[in-house]
Order: structure tokens, then C-alpha cells, then sequence
């Protein structure tokens, strides 16, 4: 139903002598994300070179159902056991070396009245998400594909941001958060009765006023579910059976393709809708996941072609990677290689 353009490997070859050197200036980090359905942690080592991947573990959690009330206490003590849970499996690492953050789904719950302190996490903003995001990306490339202009969009289920970079050594990065987040595309994509037409007028009124990139974009990189489960699609086709990230890691596709795969779907029969369901769910045959998987699709390729792109990367480098690399600089006393230009918010 859908194919790769082709696939760029995530991680630079190197020689032995270079990875003896660059073994002893690794740490092993954690990162715990609490999201607006699961909180998921990663421990890794990690050098100069990037991210190296040991455990990840993750605990599923509705934090946004908490918005329809106030029981801010239970959530908290919910949320603090499963985040204790998850520090022992980063192999008991002390406290310095873990760091436990939020996005979107915490920074809505902060909004409603939730103290920050009482989940002890760090709240990102949507500007430090996207950039923690391009920062995860760029830990899986190598120091000649680093220099070059990049464009990250990471996709959450609450929203949607874009970091774009000149690609000029120690340059800024412009920042953009659109209201795009998967769960509002889904919602908005049923309450249309999944008419493209009304879907596609609503999506653009969305990302009016997008800026351009910086520069001539080298390649554009796409983070989220959505991008995860189109890369599944393909994997499945070749003949995967179980799912793994790391079978769609570096995976190009087109919007084309993309477009001709929603219309099939759009255009098809229940019985052809079940086949696809399968094809779609990496976790198990769920309608809700095909429909959810076509609306964002529409998203996405909406928002490249407002991008003028064509081709992308699917990534699954994204703000966890970022933020170890951030601590690894952190404890390092390294710059951090780039900054936020304009804060710019749609």
C-alpha cells in the first residue's frame, strides 16, 4: 500500500581507534518523559558522538482525562509511583543522572491549576520541546550532515512543533507550535465526517502563516506516532512481523505516496478497511488507529507541501534523546551547539 523512497542509516560508520577514544567519555544517562498517555523512560550511553541506547521501559497513563477534574493530589501520587518505578529500571541511577520532564499534556495541566512541584518534573515550554527534539534528531547524524539545514517537526498527541535551522556551525533555530496536535487532528478529522474537503479548509487555516525554512532544507525529519506507524506499513509489506523502532528509523517516504495511500483508504469498502486496519496498528487491529493514522497523514503532508517538501525522514530520535544529550553537555560544561531564535507561536 505504501513504499520507502529509500532508507539513510541513523548512525555514521567510525573506526575502532575512534570508538576506543570516544568509550571513555561516555556517561549512562536516563530521561523520563511524562506524556499525555503513557511516560516512557530511555537509559543510555552517551558520548560526543550521540546516543546509545540500554533500556527503555514505559507505563501507560491518561494525564489528559486528569483536566476533567481537579483530584490534583491522587494524580500526583499516581504519577510519582510510576516514575519511581521507572527510575529503578534506569539501572537505580542516582538522581543526578536522571532527568524527569513534561510537555504538552503537563504544561495543560499546570495551566488548570496543577503545582509543577508536585510531579517533581521540569515543564519544557513548546519552544524548548522542539528544540530537545532537533537536538534528539541531530545526535543521530553525523558531523558532516549536522552542518547542513534541517528542518524537525515532532508531532505529540497534544501538539505539534517545528524547529528549522540555517545549518551555519553554532547557529539559532527558529521555532514554530502549531495547534496540530494528534488527538485535535483526529477529533476534528471525525467531526468533519471525514470530509477531505472541509478537513483540508480546517487544516489550513491551521498553518497559515508558517514561515519558510532558513535556508535550502537538506532534509526534513518527522517524530510522532503517525510517522512511526506509515513507516510500520512499509516494514509490514517487507515482511516484518514484530514491531521494532528500529525497522523504521531513517525511513524516507513522499507525500504522494501518502496522499494516493489516504485516498485508497477514503475511497474503500468496510471489508478493505479491516485489511488496513492491520496494516496500520502496530499494537493490534484497532478502526481508531486507521482513521487517526489517516487525518494526521492529511496533516502532515498539508503541512510539507506548505513547507514546499516533497520527501521526508522518519525519525525516532526525538526530545528524549535530546534532553540526554542536553544533561551529557550539562555535566560536560559543553556549549550547546544551538539556540532559539524568534519564539515565534500560531
Amino acid at each position: 500500500m505504501l513504499q520507502a523512497v529509500d532508507v539513510i542509516h541513523a548512525l555514521p560508520e567510525g573506526s575502532a581507534r575512534r570508538a576506543r577514544k570516544a568509550n571513555q567519555l561516555r556517561e549512562m544517562l536516563a530521561a523520563i518523559e511524562i506524556g499525555s498517555r503513557s511516560i516512557r523512560m530511555i537509559a543510555a550511553d552517551v558520548g560526543p558522538e550521540g546516543v546509545t541506547v540500554r533500556r527503555h521501559a514505559s507505563s501507560q497513563l491518561n494525564l489528559m482525562s486528569a483536566l476533567e477534574g481537579d483530584e490534583f493530589d491522587t494524580l500526583s501520587e499516581n504519577v510519582a509511583r510510576r516514575v519511581s518505578r521507572l527510575k529503578r529500571r534506569a539501572f537505580s541511577l542516582p538522581s543526578d543522572r536522571i532527568r524527569v520532564f513534561g510537555t504538552e499534556a503537563l504544561r495543560r495541566l499546570v495551566d488548570a491549576g496543577l503545582p509543577p512541584k508536585k510531579l517533581g518534573a521540569e515543564v519544557l515550554s513548546a519552544e524548548m520541546e522542539a528544540r530537545f527534539a532537533y537536538h534528539g534528531v541531530m545526535s543521530a547524524l553525523g558531523a558532516d550532515r549536522i552542518c547542513l539545514p534541517h528542518t524537525v517537526i515532532d508531532q505529540g498527541n497534544g501538539s505539534l512543533e517545528i524547529a528549522m535551522s540555517d545549518g551555519t556551525p553554532g547557529g539559532s533555530l527558529e521555532v514554530v507550535s502549531l495547534p496540530l496536535g494528534a488527538h485535535e487532528v483526529a477529533s476534528s478529522f471525525a467531526q468533519f465526517a471525514r470530509q477531505a474537503g472541509l478537513f483540508e479548509k480546517w487544516l489550513s487555516d491551521r498553518i497559515s502563516g508558517l514561515p519558510r525554512p532558513l535556508g535550502n532544507c537538506a532534509e526534513v525529519h518527522i517524530l510522532g506516532g503517525t510517522a512511526v506507524r506509515l513507516g510500520w506499513i512499509v516494514a509490514r509489506s517487507k515482511g516484518a512481523r514484530a514491531f521494532d523502532p528500529r525497522c523504521v528509523e531513517g525511513m524516507r517516504l513522499t507525500v504522494s505516496a501518502l496522499r494516493q495511500m489516504a485516498a485508497a483508504v477514503l475511497a474503500s469498502s468496510e471489508a478493505e478497511q479491516a485489511r488496513f486496519t492491520c496494516e496500520v496498528s502496530p499494537s493490534g487491529a484497532r478502526r481508531c488507529d486507521l482513521w487517526s493514522t489517516v487525518a494526521n497523514t492529511l496533516a502532515l503532508c498539508r503541512l510539507l507541501e506548505a513547507l514546499g517538501e516533497e520527501t521526508f525522514t522518519i525519525r525516532t530520535t526525538g526530545v528524549r534523546f535530546g534532553i540526554l544529550m542536553d544533561s551529557y553537555r550539562r555535566r560536560r560544561g559543553c556549549r550547546v551547539p544551538h539556540t532559539i531564535a524568534d519564539k515565534n507561536s500560531h
